[in-house]
């Protein structure tokens, strides 16, 4: 890329982007706790009786496990384009109404289940951090990589954003103006920091960034 394409533009979200980035990572960091993730979907089934479909079930958790915390409305809303984009039970031509009714008194049923969000919830704990930690890191790399990376709006906070219409709500500029003047970032401006630290690295040491690129061989 730096050879051929050195300004071709770094993104890793759009308009059209199905998960946000971090919600991505928070999916991406299942992968190292696969025994637990398998646990824990096993007890959630059990104190939730599941549904019909077990992978349209699986969706739920994934989802919920990535976008947490996400009032039901918004859940419903992805649920409803997931399901019918997926053309299994229903789809946009010919809806299936009882399944997706069925599916969403589902979803709407663990939000008023204790007992689940008391095993959901302490174990959403590590999946979030562990997705943030993974997140930090693919951001920096975007950020240095050769090319022209860019910030799809919003994302310099942390985005549990889904597909559209959900990733084109309004940027709550006021929290950036405050963030701007924290003279230390907390957890919640993680990324608001990393992101102004490194574009005024390349602003300041631009040749750097225009000369050879060696990657290192960590091996």
């Amino acid at each position: 890329r730096h050879e051929r394409h050195p300004h071709w533009l770094l993104a890793s979200q759009t308009h059209d982007t199905k998960r946000a980035g971090d919600v991505r990572a928070r999916i991406g960091a299942l992968a190292g706790m696969h025994d637990r993730w398998a646990d824990r979907v096993r007890t959630w089934r059990d104190l939730t009786g599941g549904m019909e479909d077990p992978n349209d079930e699986y969706l739920v958790w994934q989802t919920l496990v990535g976008a947490w915390p996400i009032i039901p409305t918004r859940l419903e809303q992805y649920l409803e384009k997931a399901l019918r984009e997926a053309k299994r039970h229903t789809n946009w031509i010919e809806p299936n109404d009882k399944y997706e009714q069925h599916v969403m008194r589902f979803v709407r049923s663990l939000y008023e289940n204790q007992e689940f969000l008391d095993e959901f919830e302490p174990f959403l704990q590590d999946v979030a951090a562990a997705g943030e930690h993974a997140s930090l890191g693919a951001l920096l790399l975007r950020l240095t990589s050769p090319g022209l990376p860019d910030l799809y709006q919003g994302d310099e906070f942390w985005s549990l954003n889904l597909v559209d219409p959900d990733n084109r709500r309004p940027i709550d500029w006021a929290r950036r103006y405050r963030a701007r003047d924290q003279a230390a970032p907390t957890r919640e401006t993680m990324k608001f920091h990393l992101v102004r630290r490194v574009l005024r690295v390349r602003a300041t040491h631009g040749d750097a960034f225009a000369a050879t690129y060696e990657p290192l061989d960590l091996g």
